[in-house]
């Protein structure tokens, strides 16, 4: 968290800095981007804007979820908003955008979260423009994403780059979520067939918990290694 906090200290640009955190579903890229959204010194410097982009880009409602804080930044939020009341054009409601951004006295943070790869460039740039007309310096937007382009496509820095826990990391989490303060020795074996086939995945040994600790017994473990462990990380990576 302390490097993306320095990082976006550290924008000072008329261009808006782009910082995407990249990673597998489960490796709590959201989490890690709520953590600086709510830092205090962050707070204190920046208007913060967050908006969950999911599988489809809607660009509409992207922007009019944009609108709806930053024209609440002014003392006359409400009356603000009747500029863009009905309107559902997506360059109409750039349009206001621009106009709004235009009037904000503080830098703002915003954070796009779950960003998927069907963003047409065309819309992001055309977004990106609108942000732009902020007369702030040192403007920064958090992209979180599962898909590895988006980074190369929308990024102006370096990502943050969440990967999957190490082995023994895993081992020792997937344990002791199982098995609490009891030590289950003879399930050991199968734990570390189990924790292979869910690739360091926090996810994925959260689903894998729920369904073993139901019946502890070492037969249940073995058969829902056999029938179940091959594809459940697979699946989760592609929810």
């Amino acid at each position: 968290m302390c490097k993306i906090i320095r990082a976006i200290k550290a924008a000072k640009s008329d261009n808006i800095t782009v910082l995407p955190i990249v990673g597998i579903l489960g490796v709590r890229k959201t989490a890690l981007a709520k953590l600086v959204y709510k830092d205090p010194r962050v707070e204190r410097k920046f208007e913060r804007i967050w908006v969950w982009v999911s599988n489809i880009f809607d660009e509409v409602r992207v922007t009019r979820e944009i609108l709806d804080v930053v024209t609440m930044a002014s003392h006359e939020g409400s009356r603000n908003r009747e500029s863009y009341e009905g309107v559902s054009n997506y360059s109409k409601l750039l349009e206001v955008l621009k106009k709004h951004m235009a009037c904000l006295s503080k830098k703002f943070l915003l954070v796009l979260d779950d960003v998927c790869d069907c963003m047409v460039n065309s819309l992001w740039k055309d977004l990106l423009d609108a942000l732009g007309s902020s007369c702030t310096k040192g403007n920064v937007i958090i992209v979180t994403t599962r898909n590895l382009s988006i980074p190369k496509r929308l990024g102006t820095i370096k990502p943050v780059e969440l990967r999957a826990l190490g082995n023994n990391a895993f081992l020792q989490l997937f344990r002791a979520c199982a098995f609490g303060d009891n030590n289950y020795k003879e399930h050991l074996d199968t734990s570390l067939q189990i924790c292979a086939k869910l690739k360091g995945n926090p996810l994925a040994a959260k689903s894998a918990v729920e369904m073993l600790r139901e019946q502890p017994t070492l037969d249940h473990w073995k058969t829902s290694l056999r029938m179940v462990f091959g594809n459940l990380c697979s699946s989760v990576e592609a929810s």
